[in-house]
């Protein structure tokens, strides 16, 4: 009983404590001493801000654990967002290295006496030596069987035995070039020459 009484007691006399201050304040304001305003204002200022650091502490708590679980959250996203990247590369990674050989499969290469060596052309379904030939940009006369002229040089230019004459892999082929397909890795080579 004795503690309930001391505390109410101690309340009762901070309270006539604070009303006493407040007052004083009041009439020193109105008195218009200047002096007194502010050593008055300074004390209500001081008993406002004890009250508001208690109550910033609180805030600035709360806030610094807000803070943190945002930290947190935006870590594991972060985590999230790079293992994503790291298998979206792993993937695009392996599918560059199973591409590759198909890729490589694809192409022949086409060699033209006074035009080109070693073109790479990529090859399209049902490609002939004369086909390659026809998409490697130089500028064909002739049938499918039978070329006439390459880039402005044509049979018989050198002679009666003259012309165009072709060569699949080293090995010249018994067929015309409309007829003899072509495989990825083929390498083509066209000559002009003076005696068939």
């Amino acid at each position: 009983m004795n503690e309930k009484k001391m505390r109410k007691r101690n309340f009762t006399f901070a309270a006539l404590l604070l009303i006493m201050v407040f007052a004083l304040c009041m009439t020193l304001i109105s008195c218009g001493g200047s002096e007194t305003d502010d050593v008055a204002k300074n004390e209500v200022k001081a008993e406002q801000t004890a009250e508001g650091n208690a109550d910033s502490k609180d805030t600035k708590n709360e806030q610094d654990e807000e803070a943190a679980v945002k930290k947190e959250d935006k870590k594991e996203t972060a985590q999230k967002t790079e293992s994503q990247k790291t298998t979206q590369k792993s993937e695009q990674a392996t599918q560059k290295e199973t591409q590759k050989p198909t890729q490589a499969k694809q192409v022949c290469y086409i060699s033209i006496e006074g035009y080109c060596s070693g073109k790479e052309i990529s090859l399209q379904g049902g490609d002939t030596a004369y086909s390659v030939l026809c998409r490697s940009g130089a500028s064909v006369s002739g049938s499918g069987n039978y070329i006439k002229g390459i880039n402005g040089r044509f049979e018989f230019d050198e002679g009666p035995t003259s012309g165009w004459v072709y060569y699949v892999n080293g090995s010249k082929p018994s067929v015309g070039c409309g007829s003899c397909s072509i495989k990825a890795g083929d390498s083509i080579k066209w000559d002009y020459v003076t005696s068939y």
